[in-house]
């Protein structure tokens, strides 16, 4: 494969329609936790959110875009529009359906949405360090030292376990070149090594107490994880990825919902229910987004247009 079809537009697609599969079966599992089956997924959320983080760094490098407010405020767009849909679908489950959510702070109803929270911080993180000149240091710094934040507050190990995965991404962009040759050389050290310290540190963190040592220890393992899936992609070969595989932001906003609307009673058949409800639910709403994404910046390229003539 080359250095171009490695980690492309297509392959990030399927990788994050996969990393949405396991985080939701992560998810599922807390609800069926007498199937044998989804055991192993008790473990895989931060992985699978890490490897998100990544390509969501690893993307906002390669596209190589000027770093103007508007391309800030367009990719944040992106990201907002689709979660404020999601907040109204499901503040009107809660007060017209009696759906209950845990919280009707309107802030917090999305099931999950500290992930959007965060990533809204790293982006703009992203854009300041990288405005004027690429600080790779200093978004490491402020990445960790925004994790061991989350970790002495008190929040939930989701919001400090990943993080630093966004910054190893734009790093292996930078120098992806120097990670395609490195792969390509040592593929067998590199995937073997990595699935070795990385079971050597989720031992530790099961069984020692790391305290705040904790935060690094997780992240790095994120860190090796990601190679294990960026070596993957070296045996995947894309030209055309299904419309399908493009849901996967919008699949994790509403399998929350789902979830909380599903009755289940540790059936692996309610569980293929619970996830084909998903998709379809999720393409319904990509659909949607995908309207109102072109109305929005179709409309302000025509006044663009409009102001020149």
């Amino acid at each position: 494969m080359s250095i171009k079809d490695w980690i492309s537009k297509e392959q990030s697609k399927i990788m994050k329609f996969f990393l949405a599969l396991l985080i939701i079966a992560h998810h599922i599992y807390f609800y069926n936790q007498n199937l044998l089956l989804l055991k192993p997924f008790k473990y895989v959320g931060f992985l699978a959110t890490g490897m998100f983080f990544f390509l969501s760094g690893y993307g906002l490098y390669i596209k190589k875009e000027k770093l103007t407010i508007h391309n800030y405020f367009k990719r944040i767009a992106k990201i907002l529009i689709p979660f404020a849909i999601a907040i109204c679908v499901y503040s009107a489950s809660v007060y017209f359906f009696n759906v209950s959510l845990g919280t009707k702070n309107i802030f917090l109803i999305v099931s999950y949405s500290w992930y959007i929270y965060v990533l809204l911080i790293l982006y703009t993180l992203y854009y300041v360090l990288f405005n004027k000149c690429e600080r790779n240091f200093e978004l490491i710094v402020c990445i960790l030292l925004l994790s061991f934040a989350a970790y002495k507050c008190g929040l939930l190990d989701s919001w400090w376990k990943s993080n630093l995965a966004f910054s190893y991404g734009v790093i292996f962009a930078k120098y992806k070149t120097f990670f395609y040759k490195l792969f390509i050389d040592k593929k067998y050290i590199v995937f073997f090594a990595s699935i070795l310290f990385l079971g050597i540190l989720l031992a530790m963190n099961k069984f020692l107490e790391l305290g705040a040592i904790e935060v690094l220890t997780y992240n790095i393992g994120v860190l090796l994880f990601c190679n294990i899936l960026c070596l993957s992609l070296l045996f995947i070969k894309t030209k055309h990825s299904l419309k399908v595989i493009e849901i996967s932001y919008e699949m994790y906003l509403y399998h929350g919902l789902v979830l909380h609307l599903q009755h289940f009673n540790n059936s692996y058949l309610k569980v293929l229910e619970s996830l084909v409800i998903i998709v379809i639910t999720s393409y319904v709403f990509s659909a949607v987004n995908s309207c109102i994404n072109k109305v929005i910046f179709n409309r302000k390229k025509c006044l663009k247009w409009q102001k020149k003539n």
